[in-house]
Formats: C-alpha cells, structure tokens, sequence
C-alpha cells in the first residue's frame, strides 16, 4: 500500500471542502460529514508515506516539463488507466491525454523501474512505475 503524506491529504480536504461549499457532489461526497474520513485519516498516517497528487482518473495530466519542474519523481500508472486513455474515444475527444499516455515508454526523460503484476498477495490491476530521468532534461 501507498499512503499518502499529510500534504496530499490537505489537498484532497480543500478540494473536497471548495465541493461542498459549492454544492458539487464529487466521488460521492455530498456534505461536510463527509469530510470526516480525510480528517481522520490525517490522523493516521504512517511514517512512511508520500506526497501523491492526482490526474483525476488520468484526465488531467501536464507535459513532463511540468513534472520535473515542480520536483515530482515518479509516475504510478495502472494498466488499465494507461489502456483506457489511449483508445481512438479519448484520443478524439482528449488527444493531449492520449498522446500523454501513448509516450509514457518513449520519453527519454522516464525510465520504468518496477512493474507490480498481480499475483497470490496482490490482486487486482497491473501497476508500472516511472521514475523521472532528470540527467536527460
């Protein structure tokens, strides 16, 4: 398991707060009571832990400049998620996120350093991790 740091979790809690306050129902977060779960998981967070930010379901994803420069240093891309956003709908209707998602193993500037398949103890999606290659920027 991945947990996420006490910066991404603020960061989901603002998010879902401007929601609320707006009135927007998001991930199936309808008031403030619901706002509860993030703030106890604040309190839970364990030492080991990162700053994850999300693409919203890979839909909003920033050319790998973008990247390097707000100093992030990894990808972790499902299979799934990169299948589903290179087919000919969202290359039609999204073409920059599948263009995004289609260059993944051709940027020189990443480098797949693990791949997690599912097996006996994990099941589930297979998960491909990038680490960002600044020496080639």
């Amino acid at each position: 398991t991945i947990a996420e740091n006490n910066e991404s979790l603020r960061r989901i809690i603002d998010a879902a707060k401007e929601n609320v306050v707006e009135g927007k129902i998001v991930h199936g977060m309808v008031d403030r009571n619901a706002l509860v779960y993030y703030e106890l998981l604040l309190k839970t967070v364990p030492k080991m832990s990162y700053d994850i930010t999300s693409t919203m379901f890979g839909l909003q994803v920033h050319p790998i400049d973008y990247y390097v420069t707000n100093g992030f240093d990894y990808f972790i891309i499902s299979e799934n998620m990169k299948r589903s956003r290179t087919t000919d709908l969202i290359e039609r209707g999204n073409p920059y996120v599948a263009r995004f998602y289609s260059s993944l193993d051709q940027n020189v500037r990443l480098c797949l350093i693990k791949v997690i398949e599912p097996g006996c103890f994990n099941r589930g999606d297979t998960f491909y991790i990038y680490r960002l290659n600044r020496n080639n920027y």
